[in-house]
């Protein structure tokens, strides 16, 4: 049984395993969760709904990358975690002011980060 809803978080990757498996763990530990497999959808997704936290992927494809979607998520007052696989990258995210994890990352530690993000005010 879930926990009590925390707050609603919006999963974008590309690779539907790992979309699958952010979503699962998020709405186990008790949050609200809705998907995108790319930006465009991550961006029609926060233009009509409102997030607490976009975790989304650093590498999504032709139509906007996860730097894209965190600055439009913050345009939208919503936090942001990004995620990668791509370590060779991770001093643009230093530069990008943005959370990030690098992937391959364990649950607890996905969990930790969100809820951290989720409960800063």
């Amino acid at each position: 049984m879930a926990a009590a809803r925390q707050g609603r978080v919006l999963v974008v990757d590309d690779d539907p395993d790992i979309r699958e498996l952010l979503k699962n763990a998020l709405d186990e530990h008790g949050y609200g969760i809705d998907a995108a497999a790319d930006a465009a959808e991550a961006r029609r997704r926060l233009t009509r709904e409102e997030y607490d936290l976009v975790v989304t992927d650093l590498l999504l494809g032709a139509e906007g990358d996860g730097l894209f979607v965190a600055r439009y998520a913050r345009g939208r007052r919503c936090r942001v975690l990004l995620v990668t696989g791509d370590h060779g990258r991770a001093e643009l995210l230093d530069a990008s002011g943005f959370p990030y994890l690098l992937k391959p990352f364990r649950v607890d530690t996905l969990l930790a980060a969100v809820d951290t993000i989720v409960s800063e005010q």
